[in-house]
């Protein structure tokens, strides 16, 4: 069939689905060559139609690969392929004609133009979703890594400071040259002035003329590297060194042949694409694919928020009375920022409470308003690049970005922000060498702010700071302990530690909002943290999920996690109580936590429960509403846990509970076969192994060469009840087991009642019971 006869089709295509109220145009003219066949316009979106006539395989898989082309060539956000009868007159192409189409990803199947209409629809809302718009990015990304050679991946990592030994380096390359891309596709639409200064030089800007070749322009050229470079050199003439410089750095850094060529078109087109999808950075595209492969997250406790949490936790802290007259006035630190995901939805609650957008906003938020720490020199990276997106036609040239120096340098151990505890001024290290992010400064001042909101790093001591050597890490972890040698927090994690680094950068009169385990909650280890805050602070809110699929807040976790909001302690706030706030449903898009947010602050209805706590009750390390989601099991299990109830107390005040795991390892090694004493070991939590109460050993265990001592010593504890180190419900089903022998554990710690003589195994199955239901664990 003609191509004159296809186009003829697809006008009348797109005036049937005009008809069917979308904005459509047939044989869209793109420039440069490019068009769809049917272009559909929803909401800032366009979803392209790619049409052929016929409906055997070869025209079927013509149409997908045109299809598909379309997006990774960035033209459209989504496309559909769609086949046509063979008709022989355009206008029996009708509402009632049956045709084959599918979106990219889907079979082709049968449908009629009303049926199309509907999938192009659910197409625009499914690009509303972050995660399918960050998994397509990530996935342009991927291909454009595997375009390198293993020698400029090497290289590439080396310039941008990506550390040795980190997992996909050619993905985290890409990453950082998409996202300067990104940027760059921004300004195309920014109309960003000739500069007066050339920020280069510092001295009056001497250039012939003002203009930068567009991204579209620069992908389609033969030089695609050399293209970009010189646009990018020309857009530092006014500045926004933070997002260029690393990738300019990157893309010198190795051999210039096809494989580079291939691999910038590669990042340029996915970029292109993906700027397609934001809207007023709603989506913190590259905050989601970074995190999806950062592999030192369980090292540097760096599970960053979701960008809705983000945007549910923006929105109750920051209240609409916050702010002074002038925005400029009010001041927000995350100190461990991250790729700015907290920041971003910060500065989106405060332009919605002050209608400001626009140039002279965005300049008052990012050079005023907005300040971020982190160690992670990539992150920073992004975290620059996505609050320059909230105003790109915006030529900033005092970014508060900083980069910490983690590990030993010179011979000096250092922390991080943490630095920030007890000095006035901290050392910085360099962009990409020895610079801070945009103006050249070496340091950075410990000051208070208005709002200090962050998702705090927080790992277990035997895991934190892996990624260092085992000299550095032991020297950073003897620089935290002198750091917070005179403060509660017990440095098993590092929750703790910024805590009271918050603590210390809030304001008289400000705001401290951060993600944190609700283990936390009621546990031994955080208690001083939490009496130390409580005494300073109002604990005005707490927002925990029960959404079964998402109980948490951060990416990459599994674990529950809350919201809390303190707020200075005043005599308006000193009596008032704890607003606890259950979820039923845990948003997953942006947009339902603005709307969860706006509820909250005006006391309207949200999916779950609102439960005021008396500040005593939490002062007292009473946190039981957030145990439970119905108010009525929250009261009743108060009831039970108090003298008046069931007259509960600690099961440590009856029992030794112990040795814990760490000293079992230490003392004993697994082992297939017994030794003379025929020492056993319930050792692992395995549902497949324990699965009911009643459990019998896994193991044989035998002591250490040299721990022989140390071994009969802690033998001599064993113990018939055990109790799992750590609730992990991905990984058991048990809060306690019972075994007809005592033994010892590394997984299992064990529980020996005091005093009982003869009733200690009735009390032992009883307590196991009782630990194994929901108001005993």
């Amino acid at each position: 069939m003609s191509p004159a006869w296809e186009s003829k089709l697809n006008l009348r295509l797109a005036e049937l689905l005009t008809a069917e109220g979308l904005d459509a145009v047939g044989e869209k003219e793109l420039g440069g060559g490019k068009r769809i066949d049917v272009a559909v316009s929803i909401h800032r979106r366009t979803v392209a139609i790619e049409a052929k006539t016929g409906l055997l395989e070869r025209h079927r898989k013509q149409a997908v690969s045109d299809a598909s082309d379309r997006i990774d060539e960035g033209l459209a956000d989504a496309a559909v392929a769609l086949c046509y009868p063979e008709l022989d007159d355009v206008g029996k192409l009708d509402a009632e004609t049956q045709l084959l189409a599918g979106p990219v990803g889907s079979p082709l199947a049968v449908t009629m133009v009303s049926g199309l209409a509907e999938m192009i629809r659910r197409l625009q809302e499914s690009l509303e979703n972050v995660d399918l718009t960050a998994a397509t990015f990530k996935r342009n990304l991927q291909m454009a890594s595997g375009m390198l050679t293993k020698y400029q991946i090497s290289d590439m990592s080396a310039a941008a400071g990506i550390p040795l030994g980190s997992g996909q380096p050619g993905l985290r390359a890409a990453l950082l040259v998409a996202s300067a891309c990104l940027f760059h596709a921004r300004l195309d639409d920014a109309r960003v002035r000739k500069p007066v200064l050339d920020a280069r030089t510092g001295r009056p800007y001497d250039g012939a003329g003002w203009r930068f070749a567009s991204l579209r322009k620069c992908l389609e050229t033969v030089d695609v590297v050399g293209e970009l470079l010189e646009a990018w050199d020309t857009i530092l003439a006014v500045d926004y060194k933070p997002v260029f410089e690393t990738a300019i750095t990157v893309l010198k850094s190795c051999d210039q042949n096809i494989c580079l060529t291939k691999f910038a078109r590669q990042c340029g087109y996915a970029a292109y694409g993906a700027s397609r999808a934001l809207q007023r950075a709603q989506t913190d595209l590259l905050g989601r694919v970074f995190h999806w492969i950062l592999d030192e997250a369980k090292y540097k406790g760096a599970f960053y928020t979701s960008t809705p949490a983000a945007a549910l936790l923006a929105g109750i802290a920051i209240r609409d009375g916050d702010l002074g007259k002038k925005m400029s006035d009010f001041t927000i630190l995350d100190p461990a920022c991250g790729t700015g995901t907290l920041l971003m939805a910060s500065a989106e609650r405060l332009g919605d409470i002050t209608k400001k957008r626009g140039k002279a906003a965005g300049t008052d938020l990012i050079e005023k308003v907005l300040r971020g720490y982190d160690v992670d020199i990539a992150a920073t990276h992004m975290a620059a690049v996505t609050l320059g997106l909230l105003a790109p036609n915006v030529a900033f040239r005092k970014m508060n970005i900083h980069r910490f120096n983690l590990g030993v340098v010179d011979g000096v151990p250092m922390a991080g922000s943490l630095e920030l505890f007890d000095q006035g001024e901290v050392r910085l290290p360099g962009w990409p060498t020895y610079r801070q992010v945009e103006t050249g400064e070496e340091t950075a001042l410990a000051e208070e702010h208005d709002l200090v909101i962050m998702n705090p790093p927080f790992t277990r001591d035997s895991l934190r700071h892996d990624q260092l050597g085992a000299e550095e890490e032991k020297l950073v972890k003897q620089r935290e302990r002198e750091l917070f040698a005179a403060t509660p927090v017990r440095r098993s994690h590092s929750g703790g530690m910024f805590l009271m680094l918050a603590d210390k950068l809030c304001g008289e009169n400000g705001t401290m909002a951060f993600v944190y385990p609700t283990a936390s909650c009621g546990a031994p280890s955080a208690r001083a943290v939490w009496g130390h805050l409580l005494d300073r602070y109002h604990l005005e809110t707490v927002v925990t999920s029960h959404d079964p699929s998402r109980i948490f807040f951060s990416e990459n976790t599994k674990i529950s996690e809350s919201l809390f909001v303190f707020r200075r302690l005043s005599d308006a706030n000193g009596r008032r109580p704890t607003r606890f706030v259950q979820l039923i449903f845990n948003p997953d898009m942006p947009a339902d936590a603005v709307r969860m947010a706006r509820a909250l602050r005006n006391g309207g209805s949200i999916r779950g429960e609102v439960i005021d706590w008396p500040r005593e009750r939490v002062a007292a390390d009473d946190w039981m509403p957030v145990r439970f989601l119905s108010r009525f099991l929250v009261m009743l299990a108060t009831e039970w846990f108090t003298d008046k109830g069931l007259g509960c107390v600690p099961l440590g005040s009856v029992a030794d509970v112990d040795p814990a795991g760490q000293g079992i390892r230490g003392a004993f090694r697994k082992s297939g076969m017994s030794d003379e004493y025929g020492r056993r070991a319930l050792w692992n939590i395995d549902t497949a192994v324990t699965n009911t109460m009643r459990a019998d050993p896994d193991t044989y265990i035998i002591p250490k060469s040299g721990q022989e001592k140390s071994a009969a010593r802690l033998w001599e504890r064993r113990g018939r009840l055990l109790l799992p180190v750590r609730l992990s419900t991905p990984s058991m089903l048990l809060g306690a087991v019972r075994l007809e022998e005592p033994v010892l554990g590394s997984g299992w710690v064990p529980a020996r009642f005091r005093g009982v003589g003869a009733k200690a195994e009735e009390m032992e199955k009883a307590a196991c019971v009782w630990l194994n239901s929901t108001p005993g664990i």
